[in-house]
């Protein structure tokens, strides 16, 4: 739901019909269009800035249905999340058509701590109290 500033009234309701998690609300541009990106429940979720539209979903179904840390956007239209109990992290790539993984592991399972993504790489925290980074850019061939 959206209210307005001033006076609180409601603007609009809607966007996706999943369950309310911990994580922050992003406001990101992601395939050319301004956008909310919220990780809820089960599922992160692209919805229009203005009208509340769902635009976009891709699910991510954690134990006990908690998804805590924000997404972080990357840059090249991709999100990168991450759940803890075991669950893992992802980076999510969005397109006019609608978003799909672009890959998924279990290198960072963050709880609550956002990742960080500064100079190509994103820095986390993962369980059980390791430093991750991963480079958005491959890495040279070994030689």
């Amino acid at each position: 739901m959206v209210l307005d500033k001033l006076s609180g009234a409601l603007l609009w309701k809607g966007g996706c019909d999943d369950r309310e998690s911990y994580a922050n609300v992003v406001l990101a541009t992601l395939a050319g269009v301004k956008q909310y990106v919220l990780f809820m429940a089960r599922g992160l979720h692209g919805v229009d800035w203005q009208s509340g539209a769902l635009l976009w979903r891709v699910p991510w179904d954690t134990r006990f249905y908690v998804n805590a840390a924000m997404p972080v956007g990357t840059g090249r239209d991709t999100v990168f999340i991450t759940s803890g109990y075991g669950h893992g992290c992802a980076s999510v790539k969005v397109t006019p058509r609608g978003a799909s993984y672009a890959w998924s592991n279990r290198c960072v399972q963050a709880h609550f701590t956002p990742p960080l993504f500064y100079n190509g790489f994103i820095y986390a925290n993962s369980d059980p109290d390791d430093l991750v980074w991963i480079s958005e850019t491959p890495a040279p061939p070994a030689t």
